[in-house]
């Protein structure tokens, strides 16, 4: 059973699903690099959103199951992304060119750039990919740590050298130790943001402790435009 950063998925729940693939793009590509900034509070359920003819699902990824954004990125890699919304959710609006917009607490910093800029930092190596060529595409003001770039966020992790490997649910994995960037953790500011954006595969509703479905969601799964799947877990 996959167990994630915010535990097993509920008997009777429905979510939204990208699945991963050996002949699929890497995680990297869905990273929204350098993250947008939102001013917005916590939110508990996922918020319809409409852009140019389409609606896209935007979640609040907490910091209470994924304490970086990073963690929920990891477990992306290795499990892929299974998001819960509400049965009362109107999943008919949503098509195959819908996505999840995912915003974490920290997933960016206003001061990380202005700390770092004289201090004797290890080279890094900007994951970013190009939208339209799927391509990595480095950004050289990230790089040289001129700007904020999603994967300095790994460096903020590992306070010291013993701290570098992380669980979150049953992914595990490693991030580097940065004694420069490790002394200042308890100074850099973090701010909500727009981390990554997935598309939505399909859409999993899984059967109650009994087996049984709800009557109600298979009327209404006739009505939705995205693969739907019955399953047990």
């Amino acid at each position: 059973m996959k167990v994630r950063g915010c535990g097993t998925r509920t008997p009777g729940g429905t979510y939204l699903v990208c699945t991963t693939s050996p002949s699929g793009l890497p995680v990297e590509y869905f990273v929204v690099d350098p993250p947008i900034s939102m001013d917005t509070k916590p939110f508990r359920s996922p918020i319809l959103h409409e852009q140019n003819g389409t609606c896209h699902v935007i979640i609040w990824i907490g910091e209470k199951f994924y304490p970086s954004a990073v963690d929920f990125i990891e477990e992306a890699r290795i499990q892929g992304v299974s998001r819960r919304i509400p049965n009362t959710f109107p999943l008919e609006k949503l098509t195959a060119n819908s996505k999840m917009i995912l915003i974490h607490p920290k997933a960016t910093s206003p001061n990380f750039v202005q700390l770092v800029e004289n201090s004797q930092l290890p080279e890094h190596k900007c994951k970013h990919y190009n939208k339209l060529t799927r391509k990595p595409q480095p950004i050289p003001s990230h790089e040289n740590y001129r700007e904020f770039c999603f994967w300095h966020l790994y460096y903020t992790l590992a306070k010291t050298e013993t701290e570098t490997k992380r669980t979150i649910g049953n992914t595990h994995y490693h991030v580097p130790f940065c004694k420069e960037i490790a002394q200042l953790t308890t100074t850099i500011n973090y701010k909500p943001a727009v981390f990554a954006t997935f598309p939505i595969h399909k859409i999993e509703h899984i059967r109650d402790r009994n087996g049984k479905v709800n009557p109600e969601f298979i009327k209404k799964a006739e009505n939705i435009k995205i693969p739907v799947e019955i399953v047990n877990e």
